[in-house]
């Protein structure tokens, strides 16, 4: 008997209706994928991952009344088992190093291809983790940075 894939549930939180439209009319086609729930601002994102309990939230930085990032601090507190997948606009290495110290899973620039986006969810879901390379290495190269100034200052 062939054992079933698991369905990645998705929670996609971003304020731009458009652009979180599009996220899911690309993701409802995709076997394995199941968008379960939309929200526009951080506290409707966290009150959904309490309710909804999806296994990815597609959280957006920018978000009003509460910030993706203070959002992920909470969702990873008290949602521990929903894992968080930073897609946004900021590429810099002050962003995407808050974003993981917040608890974040991963992070994804919303400039990547459509195609790319799903296979970093499948990929995601059975690795955990997703920071792709030229992310990867801003996070590297801002890491660099401070250590040499710790070292520096010693």
């Amino acid at each position: 008997m062939p054992i079933a894939k698991k369905v990645v549930t998705v929670l996609i939180a971003d304020d731009q209706t458009l652009f979180r439209e599009g996220i899911k009319d690309l993701l409802e086609d995709e076997k394995g994928i199941q968008v379960i729930g939309e929200s526009s601002n951080g506290p409707e994102t966290i009150t959904l991952a309490k309710k909804l309990k999806p296994n990815v939230i597609l959280m957006d930085i920018k978000l009003p009344q509460m910030d993706g990032i203070s959002a992920t601090r909470v969702i990873r507190k008290e949602c521990p088992d929903t894992n968080v997948l930073i897609l946004s606009g900021y590429e810099d290495e002050a962003h995407i190093t808050e974003a993981i110290q917040a608890g974040a899973n991963g992070y994804l620039s919303k400039m990547l291809p459509a195609s790319e986006l799903v296979h970093a969810l499948k990929t995601f879901n059975s690795e955990g983790v997703m920071i792709p390379q030229p992310i990867m290495g801003k996070l590297l190269q801002g890491l660099r940075q401070k250590s040499l100034m710790r070292w520096t200052a010693a």
